[in-house]
């Protein structure tokens, strides 16, 4: 309080200041309950403003398949061969047989087909994300296995070169 005080040569200034710090705390309190982002740069945007970034007509294949995500039907990335397979793997820009190979494995398929599909469809890329993680857990508990198998052997082999 001394040091406010000597400071700022007079109370009304130390009242100032503290109304300052006070109201910029709220401000600072307030945008992060909104959860809105007030530090942006350039205006650039955030994922979940994705599905609002144009006011053209969704193409009635892609909307169709967007619905599919938002429902929860598209529960694996496999299940998208029944809908449009030739219109989203020219989307991707890979051919068919890729795109049906990619779909079996979705963990291939990279994050830059995610967030155009993602972007075209106006979803949030975590809606994708998440099945494409769902789906990998069985592989990477195989990959994780297979790992710690080399890796013992290449202790027990170490260790009779050891003998």
């Amino acid at each position: 309080k001394d040091v406010l005080i000597y400071k700022y040569k007079n109370k009304e200034q130390v009242f100032i200041f503290i109304l300052f710090l006070f109201v910029f705390a709220m401000f600072l309190y307030s945008s992060f309950l909104n959860n809105k982002n007030h530090f942006r740069y350039n205006n650039s945007l955030v994922m979940a403003e994705w599905k609002n970034i144009d006011n053209e007509k969704l193409d009635p294949a892609f909307a169709a398949i967007r619905s599919l995500f938002l429902d929860g039907t598209i529960d694996s990335m496999y299940k998208l061969i029944d809908y449009s397979p030739t219109k989203v793997a020219s989307l991707f820009s890979m051919s068919y047989r890729t795109y049906h190979d990619k779909l079996k494995e979705p963990w291939k398929f990279s994050l830059l087909h995610i967030l155009v599909l993602a972007n075209v469809l106006r979803i949030d890329p975590e809606v994708i994300n998440s099945i494409i993680q769902k789906e990998s857990e069985k592989a990477i508990k195989v990959k994780i296995e297979l790992y710690n198998l080399k890796e013992q052997k290449n202790k027990e082999n170490l260790l009779k070169r050891k003998e």
